[in-house]
C-alpha cells in the first residue's frame, strides 16, 4: 500500500501475487471509492483489508475500469457498493466473463475426470502420485471458483459521471478503446491525479489479446485532445499516474509514449501487407474456389466501421 497524499492511496501488486492489476482507494468526505478489484475474491477481499487499515468509512463506490477479469473478480467482496463502469464494460462481463468462467470450470471438471482415471491406471507409485497432485491443484481450482460471483457494473456511463462529498470530486470519465472496448480512467482534477486501468502499461508489454490497436491509438490521441482542452497539457498536469502492473510513476509521458508503441505495432503488422482484396487473393490459396473470400473481407470492411469511435 502507497500512500500519496492524504486520502489518496494505490495497492501496488507482488508478481508472485493473485492480485494481478494495481487498485486506487480515495477517501471521500463520508465514504471511499475504490478503483478496480483485483483478480479474485480473495484478493478483493485483502484490498478490502487495506481499506480498513485506512479508514472505517465505507466504500461506497467500486469503479471498474473495463471488464478484465483481473480488475473485477474482486467486486463481490464490495457487497453495499455502487459497482460503476462502462457500458461496454457491463457488456463485456456479462457476454464475455462469465461464459468464459463457465467454460474454465467445464474443462477442469472433464481434467478431473481424466486425472482420475490415469490415476487408477497408474503403473507405480510415483506416477499416480503425481497425478494425485494435478487433481489436488484443480480441486482447489474449482473450490476457489465456486466461491467467485460475477458481478458486472450496473451503474453504467457513456461519457462521464462525477462523484461529490463535502469538498472531494471524482471524476469518472470513458475515454473509449484500450485493451478493451469500454475503458475508463478516474481523474482527481484538484489533486491532479489519474487512475488509468489497462490504458497504460509502463515497463510492461500492452495486452493486446482483446484490443483494437487502430483503436487504441485513437484513444490515446483523443485522452490528449481532451486534456488539453479541458485542463492543460497531459503531461504537465498529471503529476501521479497508476497503470497496470507497474509501480507508480511520476510526470510519465503516458499518452505519447503508447501511441508510439501501437504505432511501431502497426508498422511491423502493415509493413508488406496486401492494400487490395485483389492482391490479397493474389497471395492466399483458396483451398475451394467456391470460398466466399470476397464476402468475409466485405463483412470485416463493415464491422470495422461500425464500430464505435471514442466520444
Amino acid at each position: 500500500m502507497v500512500k500519496i497524499e492524504e486520502g489518496v492511496y494505490a495497492r501496488i501488486v507482488k508478481p508472485e501475487g493473485d492480485a494481478v492489476s494495481n487498485a486506487g482507494i480515495v477517501v471521500l468526505y463520508d465514504s471511499v471509492v475504490v478503483f478496480d478489484t483485483h483478480f479474485t475474491p480473495e484478493a478483493g477481499k485483502e484490498l478490502l483489508a487495506a481499506v480498513r487499515s485506512i479508514t472505517h468509512k465505507p466504500v461506497r463506490y467500486v469503479v471498474n475500469s473495463h471488464w478484465h477479469a483481473d480488475h473485477t473478480h474482486g467486486n463481490q467482496v464490495f457487497k453495499d457498493a455502487n459497482i460503476i463502469g462502462s457500458t461496454i464494460a457491463r457488456r463485456g462481463v456479462l457476454e464475455n466473463d462469465l461464459p468464459s468462467l463457465n467454460r474454465t470450470i467445464g474443462i477442469t471438471q472433464r481434467q478431473l475426470e481424466r486425472l482420475r482415471d490415469d490415476a487408477k491406471r497408474a503403473q507405480n507409485a510415483r506416477r499416480a502420485e503425481q497425478f494425485r497432485t494435478q487433481i489436488r491443484a484443480r480441486e482447489n481450482y474449482l473450490q476457489n471458483m465456486s466461491q467467485l460471483k460475477i458481478t458486472a457494473p450496473f451503474v453504467t456511463l457513456d461519457d462521464s459521471l462525477v462523484i461529490q462529498e463535502g469538498p472531494s470530486e471524482v471524476h469518472i470519465r470513458f475515454l473509449g478503446a484500450g485493451d478493451t472496448e469500454g475503458a475508463c480512467i478516474l481523474w482527481l482534477p484538484f489533486r491532479k491525479i489519474a487512475f488509468v486501468g489497462d490504458l497504460v502499461f509502463v515497463r510492461a508489454i500492452p495486452n493486446v489479446q482483446n484490443a483494437d490497436i487502430l483503436q487504441w491509438m485513437e484513444t490515446y490521441d483523443y485522452a490528449r485532445s481532451w486534456w488539453r482542452d479541458n485542463m492543460s497539457l497531459l503531461d504537465k498536469i498529471i503529476r501521479w499516474l497508476f497503470p497496470h502492473l507497474s509501480p507508480f510513476s511520476q510526470k510519465e509521458r503516458w499518452a505519447t509514449r503508447g501511441h508510439r508503441w501501437l504505432n511501431k505495432i502497426r508498422g511491423r503488422a502493415f509493413k508488406g501487407f496486401p492494400k487490395t482484396k485483389e492482391e490479397l487473393l493474389k497471395r492466399m490459396i483458396i483451398p475451394d474456389a467456391r470460398a466466399p473470400i470476397f464476402q468475409l473481407l466485405d463483412e470485416a470492411e463493415m464491422r470495422s466501421k461500425k464500430r464505435k469511435k471514442p466520444c
